[in-house]
């Protein structure tokens, strides 16, 4: 049966003026969008005060790590959003080498804490059969995949400290090339994570000519996003000029306060890249000034050389521990404000610290700051994960401002009860889009509405190459959001992060019904795309 979204103010993605008119579905395409269907039968929902657009895609996911157990992807559907990007940061699930599997397990507890019954079954040897697996029983929304460059150096050669070897790096390439032929959309890089940050040139460049080979995307968490975030912008745009390479900046920011203000000259340089170069960079950002990562970035790379089973056997030694704990005394004596750094979720015995600051667990353990992270990432084995208000506002709603940014979460899909409803989470996985569409648009006016729509839909689609998505047109896939322009906005805060957003009034998924006036209707039909 067809289905007629009525009455509506259509804005179609393109960043064209709204309409007011009709959208027509039938199967899983829009048929026709005009100023009105006549009497056409079938199923109608009535979008008279509402807006219509393209469903949102979140080019920046972490959702395949919670796919698995959220196939109705809660906190994501009820911002809108209707295909999501997955495997950033350098991280993804796949592809599996057994003789590393372990070290690879260490290295994702950067991202996500996986269970020992959970281990059990995490041998995919490729994203695509993960992927599978994660789709058996259906999935709400769709999902296109990056591999991650992490997961991937940990296959050909384990959690290494050096650059690769001839005959490593090509086994990485042969691998990355099976990959995009079994559907991955390009590769993350995780250059401030070990074992990416020890990519040197020659392996950077040499996935860079091959993903541009396959006109394949390369999504880059730079090595620093603080004190050198100029120059990891300029060593981006070397890598995509000289390669050729389709390149996105992931979550683009200027970290710590003696960079505020470095947004205007970022935006500067990467224009001008565009531009004059003609390079094809472009980047992310959410709607926040603070960013999430783990505890463990706070450790010297040093210490996290070799993986897990190493560092710990570090930090339960005492001459080495005293060598760490110097370290990041003389690394952050006087250079950090630790009421500003947050613990968000504990996967071991100290729950009980989620919500307070690195200040606050230090003053009631009565140790240093530094002192009480090593305790908790001894006690908990690394599994520990934070917030850090390090952004300021002006450097957030430029970055936002730029004309071609696309939005992003850098979250991933939750929901408010179980096991992923726990943790004091960063906001952004409940609320990313709609606080741009109410605090940032209707609030704040730092852009029109149709322009926002574009940063959330036709740019995301258009960068990484999703066919007949991100516009509201005759022929293309019927991913469509109608929401209230009155009403939308983010209600997740960081003491109270897992509540919904509000104004999201229906969500269709390749022409199928998935949210109805707040309602799950319980289909799953979105696809690996």
């Amino acid at each position: 049966m067809a289905i007629i979204i009525k009455g509506g103010t259509i804005i179609d993605g393109s960043g064209n003026e709204p309409i007011k008119g009709d959208v027509l579905i039938e199967g899983d395409k829009i048929v026709a969008v005009v100023e009105s269907i006549g009497t056409t039968e079938g199923k109608l929902f009535d979008a008279c005060g509402f807006v219509v657009c393209p469903g949102f895609i979140d080019i920046h996911s972490h959702t395949d790590f919670t796919l698995y157990k959220n196939p109705l992807c809660e906190s994501k559907l009820r911002q809108g959003v209707t295909t999501e990007v997955v495997g950033n940061c350098g991280f993804s699930p796949a592809p599996v080498n057994w003789s590393y599997f372990e070290e690879l397990v260490d290295f994702l507890t950067n991202t996500t804490y996986i269970k020992e019954d959970e281990k059990l079954f995490w041998h995919w040897k490729s994203q695509k059969e993960y992927l599978e697996f994660a789709f058996s029983k259906g999935v709400a929304v769709n999902i296109a995949s990056l591999v991650g460059h992490g997961t991937l150096r940990i296959s050909v050669g384990g959690a290494g400290n050096a650059p690769l070897k001839a005959s490593q790096l090509e086994h990485l390439l042969e691998i990355l090339e099976r990959e995009i032929d079994l559907g991955a959309k390009g590769l993350s890089l995780g250059l401030q994570y070990e074992p990416g940050k020890f990519a040197d040139k020659k392996e950077l460049y040499a996935i860079g000519s091959l993903l541009a080979s396959r006109s394949a995307l390369l999504s880059v968490h730079m090595r620093d996003e603080g004190d050198w975030v100029e120059e990891n912008v300029k060593e981006m745009i070397e890598l995509s000029f000289k390669t050729g390479v389709n390149l996105q900046i992931s979550h683009l920011k200027a970290e710590g306060k003696n960079n505020w203000g470095k947004s205007e000259r970022l935006i500067q340089i990467i224009d001008v890249a565009k531009r004059k170069r003609k390079c094809s960079i472009d980047y992310d950002v959410y709607p926040y000034k603070a960013f999430g990562s783990s505890l463990m970035d706070l450790l010297p790379s040093w210490a996290k050389e070799g993986g897990f089973s190493k560092l710990f056997k570090l930090l339960n030694d005492e001459t080495a521990s005293k060598a760490i704990l110097k370290e990041m005394n003389t690394i952050y004596s006087g250079k950090k404000d630790w009421s500003d750094y947050r613990i968000t979720f504990v996967a071991g015995p100290n729950k009980f610290y989620e919500g307070q600051s690195i200040e606050e667990i230090a003053r009631m353990k009565k140790c240093t700051p530094e002192e009480s992270i090593l305790d908790l990432i001894r006690e908990n084995r690394g599994a520990i994960k934070m917030v850090v208000f390090g952004m300021c506002d002006s450097d957030v709603e430029r970055l936002l401002s730029y004309k071609e940014a696309i939005i992003a979460s850098d979250g991933r899909a939750v929901a408010p009860k179980g096991e992923l409803g726990e943790g004091k989470i960063h906001p952004r996985y409940y609320g990313t889009f709609p606080r741009v569409l109410g605090h940032y648009v209707r609030d704040r006016g730092l852009f029109t509405l149709e322009e926002a729509v574009k940063k959330m839909t036709y740019l995301p689609a258009k960068k990484v190459g999703l066919e007949k998505r991100g516009l509201l047109r005759e022929g293309y896939f019927a991913d469509i959001v109608v929401f209230d322009p009155t009403e939308i906005r983010d209600l997740a805060t960081f003491q109270n992060p897992h509540v919904f957003a509000k104004g999201i009034k229906a969500v269709f998924v390749n022409g199928e019904e998935v949210l109805i006036e707040g309602e799950y209707t319980l289909n799953r039909p979105g696809r690996m795309v």
